[in-house]
């Protein structure tokens, strides 16, 4: 740099690297929110984000405020794993991206994973995988180990991660790296308080559950509603946070809403529909409801974690990790509702047990899943030091 003498370097530079970043879809779930994150929290000083994706949803938008550069493309070469449409996926690519410089490669999810780790192979750049699913096709599997070498892969569960290395994916590629959630503010004014209070009719004396995330079938929903009529004779209301599951929505609706209309649930019962920000709403639930089926992680319990709410949730996968039983919220048999409602109805009649799993929970989303852990680990993968 200009003013320094031959042979002195600017120990305060820093080289900025270009990380590619793929996403199979532009609509909004935990995958996504995840996506979001890394755009936000990793330091623009030190690196520049350039999102590939198909411009649907509000994802796009969402990544363009968090100051990523967002490229469209086509779902039919994100998502296929033909030999020849990834080869042309990739010299499409590389003709869009031909004036960036890009260091690192990585997918943030198994349903994007062809494309990226083949264009990371062909410019000799590292890959990153964010493994959030049980499923491990063959392909996938074979895929990984082929380009091992120079490809890590992030299990995002230690339940994802033994369920990889058992499936037959080389262990040495795959590092468990849990998901950040955001550091949020608890306190609640009163102002705030009162206009939740009248826009959704709740009463001084009403116990609040709460479900986010997408509407899909094995999230549990179901189960939480039919728990629901086994403690209806207390003061509870059920907010259900987000979209219907676009392939579903049909059906499952239908379902729901007669476990609704057939117990009398439409005064205990919210659908607020998708919501940007749920911490919004997170902040007025008493306790989180998480019954899925399966769950490689279940970000939505860090979340009401980081918000002091103690959380019911299944006992299966990432929730065995995240939900300590008994300490931070329960954890009950998947697709049970009435061992649902057991532990609905303990949390409902006591006030003090709530308080106390919450404060527990709060104090064990900072030390496992800040923002500040997952940017500090993901930083030191990219740099090759974990």
């Amino acid at each position: 740099k200009k003013g320094l003498k031959k042979n002195e370097f600017n120990k305060d530079f820093v080289y900025m690297k270009t990380i590619l970043l793929f996403s199979p879809t532009g609509f909004i779930g935990g995958a996504e929110r995840n996506l979001i994150n890394i755009c936000k929290y990793l330091p623009k000083k030190e690196f520049k984000v350039i999102v590939v994706l198909p411009f649907e949803g509000q994802l796009p938008g969402v990544l363009k405020k968090q100051g990523a550069m967002v490229i469209d493309f086509k779902t039919y070469f994100l998502h296929s794993g033909q030999i020849f449409n990834v080869l042309i996926g990739c010299v499409l690519l590389w003709w869009k991206l031909r004036k960036e410089r890009i260091d690192i490669v990585h997918t943030n999810s198994i349903f994007s994973l062809y494309l990226p780790v083949y264009f990371a192979w062909l410019f000799r750049k590292p890959a990153f995988v964010h493994w959030a699913d049980f499923d491990v096709r063959k392909g996938d599997k074979e895929l990984i180990n082929m380009f091992s070498r120079n490809t890590t892969v992030f299990a995002v569960s230690k339940s994802i991660q033994a369920h990889l290395i058992k499936s037959g994916i080389k262990e040495k590629v795959v590092k468990l790296l849990y998901y950040g959630n955001e550091q949020i503010t608890k306190e609640i004014c009163v102002e705030d308080r009162a206009i939740f209070n009248k826009k959704y009719n709740i009463q001084k004396n009403d116990i609040i559950f709460g479900m986010t995330g997408r509407i899909d079938d094995w999230k549990g929903h179901r189960y939480a509603l039919k728990a629901l009529v086994a403690i209806k004779h207390y003061p509870v209301k059920l907010f259900i946070l987000g979209d219907y599951h676009l392939l579903k929505a049909d059906s499952l609706k239908t379902e729901l809403e007669a476990i609704i209309n057939n117990n009398q649930l439409q005064d205990q019962v919210v659908f607020t529909g998708h919501i940007n920000n749920p911490y919004e709403l997170i902040k007025y639930f008493d306790i989180v409801l998480t019954p899925s089926d399966y769950e490689p992680f279940g970000l939505v319990a860090t979340e009401a974690m980081a918000l002091g709410k103690p959380v019911i949730a299944s006992d299966v996968g990432g929730f065995r990790e995240s939900v300590l039983d008994g300490e931070t919220g329960f954890r009950v048999p998947a697709k049970n509702d009435l061992a649902l409602a057991e532990k609905m109805e303990v949390l409902v009649r006591n006030t003090v047990l709530r308080d106390h799993m919450g404060i527990a929970g709060y104090e064990r989303f900072k030390n496992n899943f800040s923002m500040d852990l997952f940017i500090k680990n993901i930083k030191e993968a990219y740099s090759g030091k974990k």
